[in-house]
């Protein structure tokens, strides 16, 4: 008899030890446990997530569906405070630094701002440690990642579709060439619905369910409403930041046409100041700009409009579309479809870590 760690590239003999890829995914595994049975109330607060949940096997799969989104906003919240107090530290510390070096100094003691730069820089390097130390973005990403899977598998189990194989597997669509660090993600699903059975003959009031609470529309709930509410925010919020470089800008090329048109005029101590303000606005710009690039918002923009456009086509297949079986075709398509653009998603986010010394 023979013990060995296989994987779809290698062997390995039991006796030369676990390899490292497979501990790396077993202690993800037990992170999520210990952050469910950690954050067990929080969880408990919504035990209505998803809706109208099935009252067989698809529990183990509503239940870990609730617990990874619910956990996904959790350590979501803390990311955005996180990033947002880094960025605005920063911004802090370079308009500590334009006032030290550039107004006048009997305005203030110039070792005040020194000292105030290297303790926003400190309080800085701290919060990045925290987030870093308890890995909240690593955690917001890989929580996500798994609770869209799970919704996936969730209204496919709902409906009676068959994915490749079966859909206890549904987990193989995800991810598969992704990160090592994500193959955690995979087993979690498989574990869910590996004793799930195959159903068959689902009512068609059950199927028509699944599609107004999966799909949805622009008006109402859904992840048809959920892409489209999303879609309009992001891209608020892009034209605002855009608005802010813009305006920073053109504010800086005024003060340096006054500059340069009054300059003989002007007394140094404003010509000083009207420099440091041109730099402040510079930093601001900056730093907005920075926050962000590191939320992803021009990519996110796309993502959420292709998405937004997906599940509308799905909409309207599925009301062209009378005959049970091809309206579970066209779900089992729009469910990989979802998966795969959260795998690029996750990737996404992964690459832009909080990064305190990188803004």
């Amino acid at each position: 008899l023979q013990a060995r760690w296989l994987s779809q590239s290698s062997a390995r003999p039991a006796s030369e030890g676990m390899p490292d890829d497979f501990r790396l995914i077993f202690r993800r595994m037990v992170q999520f446990n210990q952050d469910v049975g950690r954050y067990c109330e929080e969880i408990l607060e919504t035990p209505d997530l998803p809706p109208n949940a099935s009252a067989d096997a698809g529990k183990v799969i509503d239940r870990l569906f609730t617990a990874a989104d619910k956990l996904a906003m959790h350590f979501q919240k803390r990311v955005l405070l996180a990033m947002r107090g880094i960025h605005v530290l920063a911004a802090l510390m370079g308009i500590a630094f334009v006032c030290y070096s550039d107004l006048p100094s009997d305005w203030f003691d110039p070792a005040d701002m020194i000292y105030l730069f290297i303790a926003l820089f400190s309080a800085g390097v701290i919060l990045d440690r925290v987030a870093r130390r308890r890995e909240w973005h690593r955690k917001y990403i890989d929580y996500r990642a798994l609770a869209e899977g799970l919704r996936v598998q969730h209204y496919w189990y709902r409906a009676g579709v068959a994915a490749a194989g079966s859909i206890a597997f549904a987990h193989d669509n995800f991810m598969q060439k992704q990160d090592v660090e994500l193959g955690w993600i995979r087993n979690v699903m498989r574990s869910a619905g590996v004793n799930a059975p195959d159903r068959q003959g689902v009512a068609s009031d059950e199927l028509a369910a699944v599609v107004e609470e999966w799909i949805g529309a622009p008006s109402r709930g859904g992840q048809l409403g959920y892409y489209s509410r999303r879609s309009e925010s992001r891209s608020r919020v892009h034209r605002a930041t855009r608005r802010l470089g813009l305006a920073c800008l053109w504010i800086g090329i005024a003060i340096a046409t006054a500059l340069a048109a009054f300059q003989r005029s002007l007394e140094p101590d404003v010509t000083t100041s009207l420099i440091a303000v041109i730099g402040v606005l510079a930093i601001v710009a900056a730093a907005r700009e920075s926050y962000s690039y590191r939320k992803a918002d021009k990519e996110l923009i796309k993502q959420y409009v292709f998405m937004r456009n997906i599940f509308n086509g799905a909409r309207a297949a599925l009301e062209a579309e009378p005959d049970p079986r091809g309206q579970r075709e066209i779900l089992r398509a729009l469910g990989e479809a979802a998966l795969a653009e959260h795998a690029e998603w996750a990737l996404t986010h992964r690459e832009r870590p909080l990064e305190h010394g990188k803004l």
